[in-house]
């Protein structure tokens, strides 16, 4: 196996700044919408009822594996004297959102891997073991699958699956505020691309409305001139 997989910090899609911020923007893309097309009450709610209904999943990626870069960066001008390189895998997303939220995997070469491993051992320690016994400490209404120790783990590090190592990134959970601006574009660029058929349906309908318009003026200027 060439590569280890992993985990990183992510709020996911449900009730978090990326979700209020999408809701934000289809809010800002009506608004738009209305001021061009003069659009009413019951032709917004049909913008709106259609936007996230198409291409979904590649959309909800994009914004995944954009998030991922920027937290790679961020997290290679905070450790120094390793520079990580790993990649976008895949997001996964639970069912219904009642106990867990959507997670992003990431892709690491398997001997960069174990050297991040034993670079946040020798420089965090004692910082991974306090978060591996939060993590891992079974409880009132969980149980956990893992033993809550470092010592208690195996050395072989090329066996740790992508909890393990994942760990070692819940070390550095970024404030993703800071993230804002940047997925903001990501999120304008692609928020079209879930309009489904009965928006665009719309759009093109004002949009020959307004077409129309202009021709008959255009015409009748033209017969004004003459």
């Amino acid at each position: 196996m060439n590569k280890l997989e992993s985990t990183i910090p992510f709020d996911g899609f449900y009730e978090s700044f990326i979700s209020a911020d999408i809701e934000h923007q289809i809010g800002q893309q009506i608004e738009w919408d209305c001021d061009i097309y003069d659009l009413n009450e019951s032709e917004e709610e049909i913008l709106y009822n259609n936007y996230l209904t198409v291409n979904t999943s590649y959309f909800y990626n994009q914004i995944a594996e954009h998030y991922t870069d920027l937290y790679i960066d961020a997290l290679n001008e905070r450790l120094e004297g390793f520079t990580l390189n790993a990649k976008f895998s895949l997001l996964t997303s639970p069912r219904e959102y009642n106990f867990e939220t959507d997670r992003i995997f990431i892709d690491i070469e398997r001997d960069h891997a174990i050297d991040f491993i034993k670079y946040i051992i020798k420089n965090y320690k004692k910082e991974l073991e306090n978060k591996i016994k939060e993590r891992f400490t079974s409880r009132s209404g969980f149980w956990s699958h893992y033993k809550n120790g470092l010592d208690l783990w195996t050395k072989d590090y090329s066996e740790w699956d992508h909890n393990q190592i994942g760990t070692c990134f819940e070390l550095f959970d970024f404030d993703e505020l800071h993230f804002y601006e940047s997925l903001s574009e990501t999120i304008i660029f692609n928020l079209g691309n879930t309009l489904g058929k009965d928006g665009i349906d719309l759009l093109d309908k004002k949009q020959k409305e307004i077409d129309k318009k202009e021709l008959i003026n255009k015409q009748q200027l033209k017969l004004n001139f003459n």
